[in-house]
């Protein structure tokens, strides 16, 4: 008699150099260009906001001329000196906190892109480690085929099976190595595509497939825990950076010179200042006026945005719940019942009291329930990450 379930720990399947899904994970935080990316994004925020803290340069300058009095030789005068540019300690705050802000905005989005991707490459171990399971429940209906296969040929030629029934078990093997053979090549394709993600870095042997995560439930993320408002996040500091910018400074920088100048029989040392008066100009007041209008559009996106995340996650919500039960009632009690059916029609089989029309139909029987159920399991990893896809909260995988 054919053990059918369960099948992940079968033999190879759970050997010592197997890969599970924390090591695919570190090492894609370690290699992958997506997630180097993260950290170079982090540097490069560091630098611009020490970029935006190192001020203006100092400025030299300088002029020469050539006098003619008019009584005496000509004379040469000149003038040099240095000048620098800098922002009033109110409006330095003002640009660090925008800057600091801008930084956020660019490390959310960095992040939210590195965790999306790792959940595609939990998907796609999921996917890897179903398709594995499949093909080593079909490799085992073919085994079974082949065998009751080899059992027909000597009963047909001895006479005791008929030719009809011969050639109906040979088409039922025939069929199912097909179908193994189409599967086996899904799970070579899957198994690529995840070594993929990690060339030369990562040489997968097996798969551990024995953290899975559960067929239950996840918890159901409320309105403010879900983060996937990583995007609302973003665009709250969106709209804080232009309601930082929108404030209006009479002075917002002023210039500082000092020079020597040397002209005739006189020797001039000067000292400058230069304040620009920014509430003088209509272009700093329709500035204002724009960053305060851009201000209350980005209220208005953030609400709308706010209610198209809360759909959305209650709709994924929805069809995780639905991939769920659908996985409850074909699981369990129906698997089970459906493969002694077939083990008991195997039986009569042998013993003459079922024909072969039966056995194939009813082993047909089996193999749709327990692909469906396949397909129920995939069906539910996929409902589950794309839910976990837009309830991001920027903690994962630390």
């Amino acid at each position: 008699m054919i053990r059918w379930l369960p099948l992940l720990c079968a033999g190879i399947l759970c050997a010592q150099e197997a890969t599970d899904a924390r090591t695919l994970l570190s090492l894609f935080r370690s290699h992958h260009a997506i997630a180097k990316n993260f950290e170079l994004e982090h540097e490069r925020q560091e630098a611009l906001k020490s970029l935006q803290r190192a001020g203006a340069p100092y400025a030299l300058f300088g002029s020469v001329a050539q006098a003619k009095p008019y009584v005496g030789p000509d004379e040469t005068e000149y003038a040099v000196g240095i000048s620098k540019r800098f922002v009033l300690p109110q409006e330095q705050s003002r640009i660090e906190r925008s800057s600091d802000l801008e930084a956020k905005i660019a490390l959310m989005g960095a992040q939210q892109t590195l965790i999306a991707y790792m959940y595609d490459l939990l998907s796609l171990y999921h996917q890897s480690c179903l398709q594995r399971e499949k093909v080593t429940l079909l490799e085992q209906l073919k085994q079974q085929m082949e065998e009751l296969n080899r059992k027909n040929e000597r009963a047909y030629a001895l006479g005791e099976v008929s030719k009809k029934d011969h050639f109906m078990w040979q088409l039922q093997q025939r069929k199912t190595t097909l179908e193994f053979e189409r599967q086996e090549r899904e799970r070579l394709a899957l198994f690529r595509k995840l070594q993929g993600y990690f060339a030369e870095h990562l040489k997968i042997a097996e798969l551990s497939c024995t953290d899975l995560y559960p067929l239950e439930l996840p918890q159901k993320y409320g309105v403010q825990q879900g983060q996937a408002l990583l995007e609302y996040r973003i665009e709250a500091l969106e709209a804080e950076r232009s309601r930082a910018l929108s404030e209006v400074a009479l002075v917002r920088e002023a210039e500082w010179s000092l020079s020597y100048e040397k002209e005739s029989d006189v020797e001039r040392y000067r000292a400058g200042v230069n304040l620009p008066l920014e509430f003088t100009s209509d272009a700093t007041s329709q500035q204002a006026q724009l960053h305060r209008i851009e201000t209350l559009q980005h209220e208005q996106k953030l609400q709308t945005l706010e209610v198209q995340m809360h759909k959305a996650r209650q709709a994924a919500y929805i069809a995780l719940d639905e991939a769920y039960r659908r996985h409850e009632t074909l699981e369990g009690p129906m698997s089970q019942e459906a493969i002694e059916l077939f083990e008991l029609t195997q039986s009569a089989y042998g013993s003459g009291e079922a024909s072969a029309v039966e056995v194939i139909a009813t082993q047909q029987q089996v193999i749709d329930i327990l692909m469906q159920i396949h397909a129920s399991k995939e069906a539910f990893y996929e409902a589950l990450f794309t839910y976990y896809r837009l309830s991001i909260t920027g903690k994962e995988f630390e």
